[in-house]
């Protein structure tokens, strides 16, 4: 195998990876320099397809939020408060405004400029605006970590930054794909890594 083509093929390169992690192989050995081709190309396989599916559902995600039941598709306030905190752009499609008796999702330009500025507005992105400014690659004591996206069987969502290695890894995990990527987004800012 030097390439992957269908999600089968990643399936089983996948399985190979986990019993040659279970053997802990020395880097320098012939296992060790397996377990790192196979994850080199598994890394390919999932930037190329995965990148498609997840364009594709985060359109179909933008679409279904114009139609409509935005605060799925929108972080929640909570998230965009800490957001803020740690200096996200609070330039948006969509706010949250807490002027109002209850938070409230709108479209950035149904609000007046001068609100836009006040302490109870606060940036709600899309999944799309968050993939924008987070890295697919950070580095950590001159190790490059990776930052992928899987999209759980139950259509909850996991974003891990990772070492080749699969033994230091950080995890969010969320309903969401817009709250899982603004919790790794938050933790990238307050570890400085971004």
């Amino acid at each position: 195998m030097s390439e992957i083509y269908t999600e089968k093929d990643n399936e089983k390169a996948l399985e190979l990876v986990e019993e040659l992690m279970d053997k802990d192989p020395e880097p320098s050995s012939l296992e060790g320099k397996v377990l790192v081709f196979l994850v080199e190309i598994i890394q390919r396989f999932e930037e190329k397809h995965y990148k498609k599916c997840l364009n594709r559902r985060a359109s179909e995600m933008n679409n279904s939020a114009r139609q409509g039941n935005i605060e799925n598709h929108v972080t929640s306030l909570e998230l965009s408060k800490e957001l803020r905190k740690v200096g996200f752009p609070q330039k948006s499609q969509w706010i949250w405004d807490e002027h109002y008796e209850e938070p409230t999702v709108f479209h950035s330009n149904e609000v007046l400029m001068y609100q836009r500025h006040m302490k109870s507005v606060y940036a709600a992105p899309l999944a799309t605006e968050l993939l924008e400014v987070l890295p697919n690659k950070v580095w950590i004591k001159k190790r490059q970590y990776d930052v992928r996206i899987h999209i759980l069987s139950l259509g909850d969502y996991l974003i891990v930054c990772h070492h080749n290695d699969f033994k230091n890894y950080t995890e969010a995990y969320d309903k969401t794909l817009p709250d899982a990527l603004a919790k790794m987004y938050i933790y990238l800012k307050k570890e400085k890594l971004i």
